[in-house]
């Protein structure tokens, strides 16, 4: 449970970074928190002024994070599912993915600027409290295990 709750820690600071990063582009020239949508940027055509390499660390802290979760995840269902049920412990896991992609696609909606921090703040925080209910609530399964070790 740990090792899922650090993968949590690293998406949301992956989340985190992305909102900062987004405000910065933002905050550049020359269309601001409309790019590639104003006069200046010659019918889309030039982008607002940043380095695409600080996108980086998204896909490096996001990689780390489903590292953690889903991979970790994956060999926790399968230990401690009961022998005969092993595959369909491994199917509802697996689900959990499918439920993963149906919630962003609620989010679809509101991925237009200028609203894009608000977005991806949110999401950071909303991260942030699952990292600690899940810490707090499943936790204890790491702590039975060291006990009876």
């Amino acid at each position: 449970m740990a090792r899922i709750v650090m993968g949590f820690l690293f998406l949301t600071l992956a989340m985190a970074y992305t909102a900062i990063l987004q405000k910065l582009v933002y905050s550049t020239g020359p269309c601001y928190d409309h790019p590639l949508t104003c006069p200046e940027s010659d019918q889309g055509q030039i982008p607002n002024q940043i380095s695409m390499f600080l996108q980086t660390p998204i896909y490096v802290l996001g990689a780390i994070a489903e590292i953690f979760c889903f991979t970790v995840g994956t060999e926790y269902a399968y230990n401690q599912a009961p022998k005969t049920m092993k595959s369909v412990v491994q199917s509802v896991w697996m689900a959990t993915a499918g439920v993963g992609a149906c919630l962003a696609m609620v989010f679809t909606p509101i991925t237009k600027d200028p609203h894009l921090v608000i977005m991806y703040s949110s999401l950071a925080g909303v991260m942030a409290v699952t990292t600690v209910l899940f810490g707090v609530f499943f936790g204890k399964h790491d702590r039975e295990r060291t006990v009876l070790l």
